[in-house]
């Protein structure tokens, strides 16, 4: 598309395609009767018919109605402030039930707080805190790959393969190429591997 407002790339009011939908994976992580970013996040209309998807993204639909999809992106928000600084004491101090717990109180209706049973599982809380509070902000891929996870798509997500689908760190679409220039620049730069 030619539209540069950054929410037609996700919700088209003139009924138009989508270029991005929500993830069946994403929309089965929310509690979507308590949560307040599900609707905020996610709307479902069953007046749509293959192949276009039910699920639309409604976090960018702002605007006006000569401009629909006219918003301004957050490149830092408190929510972002609360997840980043609970990664950071759950790999070092264990110590992020207090961050994962106060975001969950604003984000969940009726929420009580959690106690985690070790480490790894405040680690995995954090990062589905992650998944759901930055969905459709870019930030999913590099928080998988920071910790060396693969991308998969279960068989719901991935129409047009026979099941899920797996994109694991040893495949050379889990890295970028780095630009020629910058090789050619630098002669002690390496491209990275499979490029």
């Amino acid at each position: 598309t030619t539209d540069s407002r950054v929410g037609a790339f996700y919700f088209r009011q003139d009924g138009g395609i989508v270029l991005y939908a929500p993830s069946f994976e994403l929309i089965a992580t929310f509690d979507q009767v308590n949560d307040l970013r599900y609707p905020a996040y996610i709307k479902f209309d069953g007046a749509k018919v293959a192949p276009k998807s039910q699920y639309q993204v409604n976090k960018f639909i702002g605007g006006t109605a000569s401009a629909p999809g006219l918003v301004d992106i957050k490149m830092f928000r408190t929510g972002e402030m609360y997840l980043i600084r609970a990664e950071a004491k759950a790999e070092s101090t264990g110590d992020a039930t207090a961050d994962i717990n106060a975001l969950r109180t604003l984000r969940i209706n009726n929420y009580m707080n959690t106690a985690f049973a070790d480490k790894q599982a405040l680690i995995d809380a954090v990062y589905a805190e992650r998944f759901k509070e930055l969905a459709f902000e870019g930030h999913r891929f590099f928080d998988l790959k920071r910790r060396n996870l693969s991308v998969t798509r279960i068989p719901a997500d991935a129409a047009n393969a026979s099941g899920a689908v797996t994109l694991t760190s040893a495949q050379a679409q889990y890295s970028f190429p780095l630009p020629a220039l910058e090789i050619s620049v630098n002669k002690n730069t390496k491209q990275n591997p499979n490029y």
